[in-house]
C-alpha cells in the first residue's frame, strides 16, 4: 500500500511493521473512532518533514483500519493539539535556540573582524547610548536600540546623555514586581487618552526617562524602528530647550518652523498629522522622518491624517512637505548644533 502525503507530490512505502506497531496500538486504546486531527500545515510540514511524514501514515493506516474517520475535503482545518503541537513546540524552541546562537557568532565575528556600524565606526556612540540604558527587563541583546540610535550625531547623543537622559526597557506584560511606565512618572493616561501600560515607547521630560517594551527591540519592521528614533527625539529636543546656553536659540527655531507649518505658510507643512499635535510631536516626527531614508509609496490621502502615518515618514516625504525643517535637521546633522543655531 503506498499512501501520498499531505502534499500530494511524492508518496512513500509504508514499513508493514511501523503498520502493525499502529494498529496495535489503536486496538490498545480502545476501538471507538478518535476524534479527526487536521493535517499539518505547509509551514508545519517544512519545519519537520520525518514527523509530518510519519503523521500523515499513521493518520490513513487509522483512517484505513476505521480507528479514525475520514476527513472531508471542504472541512476547514483544526488547530494543533497533542503530540503533533509538542514537536512543533520543541522544534519552535529549537529555532529560537539557534537564531540566539546565530545572533551571538555574528556579535563574535564583528568583534574579530572590526565589523562597525557605518554610522558609528568608532564603537564611541554605542557606548554612549549604551551609558544611557540603565534597565534592560531581563533582555540580554539590546544592540537594537545602539543600531539605531547611532544615526544621531555623537555631539547630540552626548548632550542628552549629559542632561540626564535614562533608557529602560520594559517587559511587555509586566508582573506584579516588573516596572511599569507609572513607576517611571508616566501617570496612567497619555495626553490623548491612551493607557500608557499598553503604549510601546515613551518619553518624561519630567523623570528624563525614555522606555521601550522588550518587543520593539526584537521587531524590525518600521514601526518599531521609528518608535525608537522618535522617543529619543523628544530627548535631544529638551536637553537643548533646557541648557541655558542653546535654548532661546533652539526654542525659537523650532517653535517658528512648527508655527509656520500651522499656519500653513508657503512651502510649510507637517510631515503627518501626528507633527500637528503640538511643538514637541512635530520636532520628533520631523527628526525621525529626517533619520529613515526607506522609500515608500506615499499616500496622499495620508496628508492630513490626525494621527501617526507611518507611509510618510521618511527623508524625501520630510523635504518635499517642508523644506526649511529638513534644511535645520540637515545642518544640525552635517554642521552641528553651535553653527546651526550660530551660537558664539
Amino acid at each position: 500500500m503506498r499512501i501520498p502525503v499531505a502534499s500530494g507530490k511524492k508518496s512513500y512505502q509504508v514499513d508493514p511493521k511501523l503498520q502493525s506497531r499502529i494498529l496495535e496500538k489503536a486496538r490498545e486504546t480502545g476501538a471507538k473512532p478518535k476524534p479527526k486531527i487536521a493535517e499539518p500545515t505547509a509551514q508545519e510540514q517544512s519545519r519537520n518533514v520525518a514527523n509530518v511524514r510519519l503523521y500523515n501514515i499513521a493518520q490513513k493506516t487509522l483512517q484505513t483500519s476505521g480507528h479514525l474517520e475520514t476527513k472531508e475535503a471542504d472541512q476547514p482545518e483544526k488547530p494543533k493539539t497533542g503530540a503533533n503541537s509538542k514537536y512543533i513546540s520543541i522544534i519552535d524552541k529549537i529555532k529560537d535556540g539557534i537564531s540566539s546562537f546565530v545572533k551571538s557568532i555574528a556579535a563574535g565575528i564583528k568583534k574579530i573582524f572590526n565589523v562597525s556600524n557605518p554610522d558609528d565606526p568608532t564603537g564611541s556612540k554605542s557606548k554612549i547610548v549604551d551609558s544611557m540604558i540603565v534597565n534592560k527587563a531581563g533582555v540580554k541583546d539590546t544592540s537594537r536600540i545602539n543600531d539605531i540610535l547611532v544615526k544621531y550625531p555623537q555631539e547630540q547623543l552626548q548632550h542628552s546623555k549629559d542632561y540626564g537622559t535614562k533608557i529602560y526597557v520594559l517587559k511587555d506584560n509586566p508582573g506584579p514586581n516588573d516596572l511599569k511606565p507609572s513607576d517611571l512618572g508616566f501617570g496612567s493616561k497619555t495626553g490623548d487618552g491612551r493607557d500608557w501600560n499598553n503604549v510601546t515607547g515613551g518619553y518624561n521630560d519630567s523623570s528624563k526617562v525614555m522606555y521601550l517594551k522588550e518587543s520593539m527591540l526584537s521587531r524590525t519592521d518600521d514601526y518599531a524602528r521609528g518608535t525608537i528614533l522618535h522617543e529619543f527625539s523628544h530627548s535631544i529636543d529638551h536637553s537643548y530647550r533646557n541648557d541655558p546656553k542653546y535654548a532661546a536659540q533652539w526654542s525659537a527655531k523650532v517653535d517658528g518652523l512648527y508655527q509656520a507649518a500651522k499656519s500653513n505658510q508657503p512651502g510649510h507643512k507637517f510631515v503627518d498629522g501626528y507633527a500637528a499635535t503640538d511643538k514637541y510631536e512635530f520636532f520628533a516626527q520631523s527628526n525621525e522622518a529626517y533619520y529613515t531614508d526607506v522609500k515608500v509609496p506615499q499616500d496622499p490621502s495620508n496628508d492630513n491624517d490626525t494621527y501617526y502615518s507611518i507611509d510618510n515618514l521618511n527623508r524625501d516625504n520630510l523635504q518635499n512637505k517642508d523644506n526649511a525643517t529638513y534644511n535645520f535637521l540637515n545642518s544640525l546633522n552635517t554642521n552641528g548644533v553651535d553653527k546651526t543655531l550660530e551660537i558664539q
